[in-house]
């Protein structure tokens, strides 16, 4: 009695359709990755964003247009090209002051594809 071990599980076709799907999964992990890739600096210039109007709100700047300067300012040291001191929507709430922001980035993927992310916040932190 000879042995020739198991046999297999699956017939030879069934392992051509698990390697299609598993390329398919790799195919979609990469997109995604690179998609991720893409985003991530317009996020983080966001966050930027988002962290220096805080910041100015924080100090209280007696007119607007002095808000809007330090803005500038700031904006000129970190890199920030998305947003510029004029665009800053600013209101005064008692002593508080208040300043929001909202902007459009679009982010090119590949050829004719972009995706656009519409940007919004407040020195407060909630979204108006």
């Amino acid at each position: 009695m000879t042995s020739h071990g198991p046999r297999p599980l699956r017939p030879a076709r069934m392992r051509g359709v698990i390697t299609l799907g598993t390329v398919a999964v790799v195919a979609m992990a990469l997109l995604l990755a690179y998609t991720v890739a893409r985003v991530v600096p317009s996020v983080s210039e966001y966050f930027l964003i988002r962290s220096l109007v805080g910041k100015i709100a924080l100090t209280a700047p007696p007119t607007d247009a002095d808000a809007r300067d330090v803005f500038d300012r700031q904006r000129g040291v970190d890199g920030i090209e998305s947003l510029q001191g004029s665009e800053l929507n600013l209101s005064r709430a008692g002593g508080t002051v208040v300043i929001a922001f909202s902007y459009e980035k679009a982010v090119r993927l590949f050829g004719p594809v972009s995706l656009l992310i519409e940007y919004r916040g407040t020195s407060g932190g909630a979204s108006p």
